[in-house]
């Protein structure tokens, strides 16, 4: 150990000596230089202290000594931008001594009874400057001048997620069902006097079009001033499919006619189009689907036959019937 701090010693010995050989071998006039703009630097400080300065001092204020079960309306925190005139000796000791530019609050000066669950705030931020600023600052201006708000007790309660999107499909392509959102509630907690006024919450809008398949996603969750999420984040899923236009022509059905007026009806086939997500058809589809001529043997001198179309499967959506009625001769 002492053999290496003899030589750390005889090191730091040799580069001093080679930097003074340095100086007084090529220029004595390098030490006079420094010399002479280190006293300028002094006395150039000392006179730019002495100047006054106008500046704007950003200040904090913050709440401090919350009772268990409450939390501020809003933030915890004030910003108060606060314009001064002093001098550079006072600003640059302020700003070497001053701890962080925050003023603490104490909301006990607020809160007198913990059984009331809301309780106003109001702070005159010119007052509460003037007993905390150093009395060599003049104070020109403070914004804002107050501060109001709440103190309010915690509390928390579950609300539905909605999905904040714009989507569009690319065409002949449709969602198959709704969307989905998982978890489609969250649970919120924080002041009482917000979350009563909340019923839901929203997420981040997300856009996107020409959509030609199924897809899931992640989506943030907007957060709200003086609440605490369970989630930042919600699943969004939705299912996409081609939508598959199709046209059938079927025989008619005359059954319900009375065999004896039969030979009034004027049509014997029915053109039926109808659409059917791809994933969903099959041929077999068609099979099921029957066009009936509704006759109703009650109605006086019937001139026309609506066309009822009967065993339609819950997977297809009829677009349109032709004809949708059929001409009746009345003649007796």
């Amino acid at each position: 150990m002492g053999l290496c701090l003899k030589k750390m010693n005889k090191n730091t010995t040799y580069y001093i000596q080679r930097a003074w050989a340095f100086f007084k071998k090529n220029n004595p006039n390098y030490i006079i230089f420094f010399i002479f703009l280190g006293i300028a630097s002094f006395f150039w400080l000392l006179n730019a202290l002495g100047k006054t300065y106008t500046i704007t001092i950003p200040y904090t204020f913050e709440y401090r000594n919350i009772p268990k079960n409450f939390t501020p309306a809003e933030s915890s925190q004030h910003k108060v931008y606060t314009h001064v005139t002093g001098s550079g000796y006072v600003l640059l000791r302020y700003y070497a001594f001053d701890r962080f530019f925050v003023i603490p609050i104490d909301a006990g000066e607020f809160i007198s009874d913990t059984t009331k669950p809301v309780h106003p705030v109001h702070i005159n931020t010119l007052q509460k400057l003037q007993s905390r600023v150093s009395q060599s600052l003049l104070i020109n201006t403070v914004d804002p001048t107050e501060i109001t708000g709440k103190i309010s007790i915690i509390s928390q309660k579950k609300v539905p997620v909605f999905a904040n999107t714009l989507l569009e499909c690319r065409n002949n392509f449709e969602f198959i069902t709704s969307h989905t959102i998982v978890p489609d509630s969250i649970e919120l907690k924080g002041a009482k006097i917000i979350l009563d006024t909340i019923k839901r919450i929203y997420t981040e809008l997300y856009e996107r079009s020409d959509i030609h398949s199924s897809f899931s996603t992640t989506l943030n969750l907007i957060p709200i001033p003086g609440l605490r999420l369970e989630k930042s984040n919600v699943r969004f899923s939705t299912e996409v499919d081609e939508k598959l236009f199709k046209i059938i022509e079927l025989p008619l059905d005359i059954s319900l006619v009375p065999e004896r007026k039969q030979d009034r009806i004027s049509e014997s086939r029915v053109i039926i189009s109808y659409s059917v997500f791809a994933s969903e058809y099959t041929k077999s589809i068609d099979t099921t689907i029957k066009a009936i001529a509704d006759y109703k043997p009650k109605l006086f001198r019937q001139t026309k036959i609506p066309i009822r179309v009967h065993n339609i499967p819950s997977t297809i959506t009829i677009l349109s019937v032709e004809p949708a009625e059929i001409s009746y001769l009345t003649i007796d």
